[in-house]
């Protein structure tokens, strides 16, 4: 007996029935998709979305050649939506989408944003115009929630192309990578506005010639940066970049000897607190082993340690003091008192081989 949905069709009824629905692409006299609701929607069901236009929440509407945006009145619920590699040349019909929270529209054909070409899209946090013709970013002041821009391969010269950074607070992600930008000076000034930017990029930009000491400069400069171009900002090299600041090469040649003589000192405590440990834990064995002889009983088993290590001691050259603890208790009885170790207690221990 064939199969029914809980409607009472059959699945190749069912599937019928939606693909009528799903509509079907527009063209237009030259062959080239148009943007309406119908096609929106053929797009949509295509991708498992949902028949009401209300319930979706993404949309995958890329690599079609689209020239223009539209039919999107109905999507009000989107949180994403994805119109990369079109041949779009204007940014508009994208303010009833409130919820929208990331907007690809990189490889497209745009060359600047209108005044309300994101308006209403106050819940935008991320923005991707990558790959397009823009020489200006003027109009994104209105995304007051937005994180993170990527706007690299563009035609971005002047400061005044990107003066609009100034007014978005809440980048913590910035990509100018592959533009015009000389000034900069003037490019710094507009992104040091920028209070929670926590990652640059202005690799292949004119100005990153221009900067004596591009990298060392810009993270002195910079102190909340924890990524710049092609490689992450740690600890280390913010201080040898202020040392550098301070008193050039030869205060940055003394920052290093200290910061490795520093690692040195920290790894030879670490040893010195692990020797210890090992000490006290061969002694309390030999003790335990010497009161069961003396007692005349079976020797009892090495103790099991189990360590557990936070975030912060990630870095630590201290070895596993849990592997240790057992290891050399393991190693301090004869081989006919291991036999039934594996049966012994557990027990806690914190880094220091102190039981819990």
């Amino acid at each position: 007996m064939l199969g029914t949905t809980g409607t009472g069709m059959t699945p190749g009824v069912a599937n019928w029935l939606r693909r009528k629905s799903a509509g079907t692409i527009e063209r237009d006299d030259e062959g080239v998709p148009i943007m309406t609701a119908n096609t929106v929607r053929a797009l949509c069901m295509e991708h498992d979305g949902y028949e009401c236009e209300e319930l979706n929440d993404h949309l995958f509407l890329h690599f079609q050649g689209f020239r223009e945006i539209g039919g999107l009145d109905g999507y009000t619920g989107l949180k994403s939506l994805n119109l990369e590699s079109n041949a779009i040349a204007v940014v508009e019909g994208l303010g009833q989408l409130h919820q929208l929270r990331a907007l690809f529209l990189q490889q497209n054909l745009i060359q600047s944003f209108g005044p309300d070409s994101f308006r209403g899209l106050s819940a935008l946090v991320t923005l991707d115009v990558s790959q397009n013709m823009l020489q200006s970013l003027q109009g994104i002041e209105h995304l007051t929630a937005l994180q993170s821009l990527n706007a690299s391969s563009n035609r971005l010269e002047t400061p005044e192309s990107v003066s609009a950074l100034a007014k978005c607070q809440a980048l913590t992600c910035v990509d100018l990578q592959k533009n015009a930008l000389e000034d900069d000076e003037a490019v710094l000034g507009i992104v040091d506005q920028n209070t929670n930017v926590s990652a640059l990029y202005l690799a292949g930009n004119p100005l990153v010639k221009r900067i004596k000491y591009y990298r060392k400069s810009l993270v002195n400069r910079f102190p909340r940066l924890s990524y710049l171009d092609d490689r992450p900002v740690d600890p280390r090299e913010r201080f040898l970049a202020a040392a550098f600041a301070a008193g050039g090469r030869e205060a940055e040649a003394a920052a290093r000897s200290e910061w490795n003589a520093k690692e040195q000192e920290q790894a030879r405590a670490h040893m010195h607190s692990w020797r210890e440990m090992r000490e006290t834990a061969l002694a309390q064995r030999q003790a335990e082993l010497q009161e069961a002889r003396q007692a005349g009983l079976d020797a009892p088993g090495p103790t099991r340690y189990v360590s557990y290590r936070t975030s912060s001691e990630t870095n630590d050259q201290e070895p596993n003091a849990a592997l240790a603890c057992d290891s050399l208790l393991a190693a301090s009885a004869p081989d006919a008192e291991r036999k039934n170790e594996t049966a012994e207690t557990v027990e806690i221990c914190d880094a220091q081989g102190d039981v819990l």
